[in-house]
């Protein structure tokens, strides 16, 4: 019961993460006036230029340098 309940405070907080970074990536990809972003996981091969890895979690980390989450439950 512990894990589930940690587990799922896990995924909230993820999901706040990924909510930033999408809205991160859209920013940066109208800046750039790119078309498409695409996970690092779903690439291959990839022109530098074309690599926003290191803007996106640097504004990430700058926007977002907590994420507050309820206490776990015993």
């Amino acid at each position: 019961e512990r894990k589930r309940g940690l587990d799922q405070l896990f995924s909230q907080g993820m999901s706040q993460v990924q909510s930033e970074l999408a809205n991160v990536a859209t920013e940066i990809a109208e800046e750039r006036n790119i078309d498409l972003v695409l996970s690092k996981a779903t690439v291959v091969i990839v022109k530098p230029k074309f690599d926003i890895t290191d803007e996106a979690l640097k504004r990430l980390n700058a926007r977002l340098t907590s994420v507050a989450l309820p206490a776990p439950q015993n």
